[in-house]
């Protein structure tokens, strides 16, 4: 299931502790302008992808 929430970026942190800030290729440099998302990691598919590295 996927979701947008909306709010400022203190809003947001405070409702999402556990959300990251994402560091994809196609993001602005952080000189170019600020990031304004914030991602909650996939637990699943982290571990997936660690245990098939093993």
């Amino acid at each position: 299931m996927h979701a947008i929430d909306f709010g400022t970026m203190d809003e947001l942190r405070a409702k999402h502790p556990d959300a990251i800030l994402p560091s994809f290729e196609t993001m602005p440099n952080s000189s170019v302008t600020a990031t304004n998302l914030l991602m909650k990691p996939n637990l699943m598919l982290a571990l997936a992808a660690q245990m098939a590295k093993c």
